[in-house]
Protein backbone atom coordinates (compact mmCIF):
# COMPACT_ATOMS: atom_id res chain seq x y z
CA UNK A 1 0.00 0.00 0.00
CA UNK A 2 1.95 2.93 -1.35
CA UNK A 3 1.75 5.76 -3.83
CA UNK A 4 3.22 9.01 -5.09
CA UNK A 5 2.13 12.66 -5.33
CA UNK A 6 3.42 15.36 -7.68
CA UNK A 7 2.97 19.13 -7.75
CA UNK A 8 0.73 20.20 -10.63
CA UNK A 9 2.47 22.50 -13.10
CA UNK A 10 -0.67 23.08 -15.18
CA UNK A 11 -3.20 24.32 -12.60
CA UNK A 12 -5.44 26.73 -14.55
CA UNK A 13 -8.29 27.33 -12.05
CA UNK A 14 -8.89 26.98 -8.31
CA UNK A 15 -10.94 23.84 -8.94
CA UNK A 16 -7.91 22.05 -10.44
CA UNK A 17 -5.83 20.12 -7.89
CA UNK A 18 -2.55 21.51 -6.52
CA UNK A 19 -1.10 18.00 -6.51
CA UNK A 20 -1.92 14.68 -8.15
CA UNK A 21 -0.72 11.10 -8.09
CA UNK A 22 -1.72 7.50 -7.62
CA UNK A 23 -1.62 4.77 -5.02
CA UNK A 24 -2.22 1.05 -4.82
CA UNK A 25 -4.48 -0.29 -2.06
CA UNK A 26 -5.49 -3.95 -1.82
CA UNK A 27 -4.39 -4.52 -5.42
CA UNK A 28 -6.49 -1.64 -6.81
CA UNK A 29 -4.98 1.53 -8.28
CA UNK A 30 -6.49 4.86 -7.23
CA UNK A 31 -5.95 8.34 -8.67
CA UNK A 32 -5.27 10.97 -5.99
CA UNK A 33 -6.04 14.69 -6.28
CA UNK A 34 -5.03 17.13 -3.54
CA UNK A 35 -5.86 20.77 -2.83
CA UNK A 36 -4.01 23.05 -0.38
CA UNK A 37 -6.36 24.61 2.16
CA UNK A 38 -6.22 26.66 5.35
CA UNK A 39 -8.53 26.00 8.30
CA UNK A 40 -10.40 28.78 10.10
CA UNK A 41 -7.73 28.52 12.82
CA UNK A 42 -5.04 29.26 10.21
CA UNK A 43 -3.62 25.74 9.98
CA UNK A 44 -2.58 24.44 6.54
CA UNK A 45 -3.90 21.07 5.37
CA UNK A 46 -4.45 19.03 2.20
CA UNK A 47 -7.91 18.00 1.06
CA UNK A 48 -7.76 14.69 -0.84
CA UNK A 49 -9.94 12.92 -3.38
CA UNK A 50 -9.35 9.31 -4.36
CA UNK A 51 -10.94 7.78 -7.42
CA UNK A 52 -10.59 4.15 -8.47
CA UNK A 53 -8.77 4.00 -11.78
CA UNK A 54 -10.92 2.37 -14.46
CA UNK A 55 -9.46 -0.13 -16.90
CA UNK A 56 -10.24 0.53 -20.59
CA UNK A 57 -12.65 -2.44 -20.57
CA UNK A 58 -14.62 -0.80 -17.72
CA UNK A 59 -15.42 2.47 -19.48
CA UNK A 60 -19.14 3.16 -20.07
CA UNK A 61 -18.66 3.21 -23.86
CA UNK A 62 -17.19 -0.30 -23.92
CA UNK A 63 -19.90 -1.70 -21.64
CA UNK A 64 -22.64 -0.80 -24.16
CA UNK A 65 -22.40 -3.88 -26.37
CA UNK A 66 -25.99 -3.95 -27.61
CA UNK A 67 -26.02 -0.94 -30.01
CA UNK A 68 -29.08 0.56 -28.27
CA UNK A 69 -28.92 4.34 -27.81
CA UNK A 70 -30.26 4.23 -24.21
Amino acid sequence: MSGTMHKSSTKATESHPDMFGSCKVDGKIYKISAWKNTSQAGNSYLSLKLQEEMKPSETPESNNNNNEPF
